[in-house]
């Protein structure tokens, strides 16, 4: 095997080892440049999705507050009605009283 590596062949061997080395230079510095144009826009994209989390909170907050608005105006015409019903029938109970009693006193 050694009388076949002659100082010439060694040469073109380390050249192309010394092309690769290059090569390999410019991949790792298209990686990095790589990474960091990655990273920035990753920083972007987090703020934009934050941005946007924001928006969608504070449009939930409002519409919270709206549907808590409206529930109370629910539970508040639900009282009224409820009132209204007991004096209905109240006045319907009276009614009734006062009826027996008046045919109670006619038929005595």
């Amino acid at each position: 095997m050694r009388s076949t590596w002659t100082d010439s062949r060694l040469d073109d061997l380390n050249g192309r080892v010394g092309e690769m080395r290059g090569e390999m230079r410019e991949v790792k510095g298209e990686m990095r440049d790589l990474r960091v144009e990655l990273t920035a826009e990753m920083g972007d994209l987090r703020k934009e999705v934050k941005a946007e989390l924001q928006e969608v909170r504070s449009e939930v907050g409002s519409l919270r507050s709206e549907m808590h608005s409206e529930i109370g105006s629910v539970h508040r015409e639900i009282g009224a009605l409820q009132r209204t019903i007991i004096q209905i029938g109240g006045g319907l109970i009276g009614t009734l009283i006062v009826a027996t009693l008046g045919l109670i006193a006619t038929q005595l």
